[in-house]
């Protein structure tokens, strides 16, 4: 079991979570609008912080939740991502494809199935420029409710092997209910 996993799984048993047969319902506390605060690169001398929204909805014949995330930014044109959440119960995981207008770069990143679904540490790889290989943890954590975070952190095959960097921080507050 990889070390995100045991870390969920470790949450999990210490709040005494008890949790039912996965599916993408256990995601539903997405659905909504919210406004959201993100600090790219945290603590650095090139830290940037901007402000926007977030609305999720149902998507796919319910099988699906779609979010859709827009900041406005002043050196540049907008920011939109649209991103896909489920479960799969092949894989016995949550799973979520990214899609931005600024990043080529589409990106499937999947958590396991347990622990409360509020808790869930996201993992991907894939290809970046010159053939360099990105790898992206997310970790998210609320209360399901009124607010939530995600923490981004990435690392690429030029680093050294284990230096993760804290990329982005996210911050979610609702404004509206599903």
């Amino acid at each position: 079991m990889s070390t995100p996993a045991l870390f969920v799984a470790a949450l999990a048993a210490a709040s005494g979570v008890v949790h039912a047969e996965p599916s993408t319902e256990d995601l539903s506390f997405l659905l909504g609008e919210w406004t959201v605060e993100r600090v790219h690169q945290p603590g650095s001398e090139n830290e940037r912080r901007s402000e926007g929204s977030l609305a999720c909805a149902r998507a796919i014949e319910e099988a699906s939740i779609r979010c859709e995330y827009y900041f406005e930014r002043t050196n540049a044109g907008p920011i939109r991502d649209v991103a896909y959440f489920n479960y799969n119960g092949v894989y016995d995981a949550y799973e979520s494809i990214w899609l931005s207008a600024t990043w080529p770069v589409k990106n499937t990143m999947a958590a396991p199935a347990f622990g409360a679904p509020t808790t869930l540490i996201w993992e991907s790889t894939f290809l970046i420029e010159g053939g360099v290989r990105e790898w992206v943890r997310t970790a998210w954590s609320g209360d399901g409710d009124a607010s939530f975070s995600r923490r981004v952190d990435i690392r690429t095959s030029r680093d050294p092997k284990g230096a993760w960097r804290h990329w982005m921080t996210e911050t979610a507050t609702r404004i509206a209910g599903e």
